[in-house]
Formats: C-alpha cells, sequence, structure tokens
C-alpha cells in the first residue's frame, strides 16, 4: 500500500528532483572494529600449560584475575599428575574423559577446582 501512495505521489509531480534528491556526498566504508588484544597475563598462562603439556582454548581474552587463577592451579604438582590436554573456560565445572579437556567455571574458587579435579580427572599412569 505504501509503495502504491509513493508511486502515485511520484505519477503526480512533474519534476522528479522535487520527490527525489541526488546523493550529497559518498558514504565512507563501514570500519570494522580492531580485534580484541588478548590479556598481557596470556603469556604466562601460555608458557606455565606449556611445561605440562596442556593447550589453553580460547582463554587469551580471559581476564587477568582468571588467568592467575590458572597459572596457580596448573603450576601446582598435583595438577602435573593430571590426564589434561586441553582447558577451557565456560559457565561451569566440566571434564571430558575421552578427549581429556578441563573446563574450569567462570566463578570457580581454587579450592573448588582442586576438589573437582580430584574426584573427575583421572591421574596418569
Amino acid at each position: 500500500m505504501f509503495f502504491t501512495i509513493l508511486l502515485a505521489a511520484c505519477a503526480s509531480t512533474d519534476r522528479v528532483d522535487e520527490v527525489l534528491q541526488p546523493v550529497q556526498e559518498e558514504l565512507a566504508p563501514a570500519e570494522t572494529p580492531a580485534p580484541p588484544v588478548p590479556n598481557e597475563s596470556y603469556g604466562r598462562l601460555q608458557q606455565t600449560l606449556s611445561k605440562i603439556g596442556v593447550e589453553p582454548i580460547g582463554l587469551e581474552y580471559e581476564a587477568t584475575a582468571f588467568h592467575e587463577l590458572l597459572i596457580k592451579i596448573f603450576s601446582d604438582p598435583r595438577m602435573h599428575k593430571r590426564k589434561v590436554k586441553t582447558v577451557f573456560s565456560g559457565e561451569k565445572m566440566a571434564y571430558d574423559k575421552k578427549a581429556e579437556s578441563l573446563t574450569i567455571g567462570g566463578n570457580s574458587k581454587e579450592a573448588e577446582i582442586f576438589s573437582f579435579v580430584a574426584k573427575e580427572v583421572p591421574k596418569r599412569r
């Protein structure tokens, strides 16, 4: 219906420039936002994890406090004996036995993490 009214309005005028106006300026191309910069503490976390053969997945943009918690956790000798190949952050603690991947919940405390690992993550032989 709107299109019909617009068509009728255009047809009723003698001058096209009354209905359509020329573009005054060219629009600048849309700028893409810069990708987020990884947190500085991520490098230290990578080093800590690589020493024990654990790969961090998707942790580069986590907060410094979370990185520091993971550094503290994975620096502990109790973690060196566990079957963990990859570590993720997530909403809650989880362990995938087949993939040997550990998900650390974002609100987890050190004691909660060690307790979960002791119960759910098998030791290496």
